[in-house]
């Protein structure tokens, strides 16, 4: 999807415009998986009817998820979890042809559900003013991240990338340890942060969100939820005759 924001040009005569491309969850999910980011086992459905042949790869319990370019989908009924295969397939049958926050649903994800023992916020986004990418991380997953700034501002980890050395191991490795991971847990989850900075800033990301990323029953990690904003300037020029 792309939207268009007007804003002011210190070039007369010109008009600049920032087109942002939000990628769908699917998406931005496999751009994750190009970087070899754990993502959960999950199958894409266009049709209700594809619903029963293709979940046999796929061991319950389920998330069922509508694909639309929009945060918040869950509280607006966007997530459903299905138990079974005849649930799952109850809940892409609700969702297939459904409107979540104006947005008409043509897509459906179908993902095995994760034993979750903790939850982790990781995200990069662009500081406009200073003109750099800042990396942003929090014990506190699966929450809303403005809000989390707003209300408990002491729980985000914040690093402005220094634009001449980028973001390095050491960085990483600093980060998964005061989100308080030690050992294994903390060379994975660095080594995660690393890749999703690469995915950032390779592809001119906006913002490379993970939220939640899952840490597991078993002790490993997987992007539970992932949002990708990719962004570009357009200057109109205006007045000029042929």
């Amino acid at each position: 999807m792309c939207t268009l924001n007007q804003k002011n040009s210190y070039l007369p005569n010109c008009k600049v415009l920032l087109i942002i491309l939000n990628l769908s969850e699917f998406e931005a999910k496999q751009v994750l998986l190009s970087y070899e980011i754990p993502i959960p086992k999950g199958i894409l459905i266009t049709d209700s009817k594809q619903t029963v042949s293709t979940l046999n790869n796929l061991k319950p319990p389920y998330m069922v998820k509508a694909q639309v370019p929009v945060s918040g989908r869950g509280k607006a009924g966007g997530i459903i979890p299905a138990n079974s295969i005849d649930e799952a397939q109850d809940a892409v049958t609700r969702l297939l042809g459904a409107e979540i926050k104006s947005f008409l649903v043509n897509q459906v994800l179908i993902e095995e559900k994760l034993a979750t023992k903790k939850e982790v916020y990781l995200g990069f986004t662009v500081d406009r003013f200073n003109r750099c990418y800042v990396m942003l991380a929090s014990k506190m997953g699966g929450m809303d991240i403005e809000e989390l700034t707003a209300k408990t501002p002491q729980a985000i980890v914040r690093k402005p990338v220094d634009v001449r050395s980028g973001f390095r191991s050491f960085d990483a490795l600093s980060t998964a340890k005061r989100l308080g991971y030690c050992g294994d847990q903390l060379v994975e989850l660095s080594n995660i942060i690393q890749k999703l900075y690469r995915a950032a800033i390779e592809n001119d990301a906006e913002l490379a969100e993970i939220n939640p990323l899952i840490e597991t029953d078993t002790a490993g990690f997987v992007a539970a939820e992932m949002i990708c904003l990719f962004g570009s300037v357009v200057v109109v020029v205006r007045g000029l005759r042929e």
